[in-house]
């Protein structure tokens, strides 16, 4: 097995749009499989307040590229959403129809989606990149070979990731804010941000047993 990792500026998808208008919130894509011709989406989204997330909900099921958004789950600033993609051209049916497979989430986030793909050829690559370019500027992150994707959370995620559940990131009503911990952790508050995101990616996948 080949991995594949690639970013994209998704022209006109609705998951690019609501990064790009809404860099602070976390979304991530954890599943995509085709649909009656288009794409079905499992969105999670997690905000800093249940206002922003109400925002970002609506603006969701107002897109011109979304047929229909159901929320699954919605609790404080954090909610699951089922998509059905209104254009029949999705990303998730040119992977497949190049032999490729999701590895993970993907991670839609400043206005570019973050691909972890697998692909059973490696001579696919080439062909696949070309045929996304087609929806937007494609940047190839790597292309290794691989059995499985690397499952072990950073050090710098998993210091991130033990602060937000010391200081009741996840409690409900929440605790503390993504801006509390990048006080006390002394980073970016974009920072925190980008490995919590990628940590959770991996612990709610399985991908990691302990810290």
């Amino acid at each position: 097995m080949f991995r594949l990792s690639f970013d994209i500026a998704h022209r006109g998808c609705w998951a690019t749009d609501l990064s790009a208008r809404w860099p602070s919130v976390s979304f991530a894509l954890r599943s995509s499989v085709p649909f009656e011709g288009r794409a079905r989406d499992v969105l999670s989204v997690r905000a800093e307040s249940a206002e922003t997330l109400a925002a970002v909900a609506k603006t969701l099921q107002e897109h011109p590229g979304v047929k229909a958004a159901v929320a699954l789950d919605e609790e404080g600033g954090t909610g699951f959403y089922l998509v059905e993609n209104r254009s029949q051209e999705s990303l998730i049916e040119v992977i497949t129809a190049h032999d490729g497979f999701l590895l993970g989430p993907t991670l839609p986030s400043a206005g570019i989606e973050h691909w972890t793909i697998g692909l059973a050829y490696r001579d696919r690559a080439k062909g696949l990149l070309e045929a996304l370019g087609a929806h937007g500027p494609v940047r190839m992150q790597s292309l290794v070979r691989d059995t499985f994707p690397d499952l072990r959370l950073t050090d710098a995620q998993r210091r991130v990731l033990k602060a937000a559940i010391a200081d009741g990131y996840y409690d409900f009503p929440r605790r503390t804010s993504p801006t509390d911990l990048a006080k006390r952790l002394g980073l970016a508050k974009s920072t925190v941000l980008e490995h919590l995101q990628k940590a959770e990616a991996k612990v709610i996948l399985g991908q990691e047993g302990r810290f």
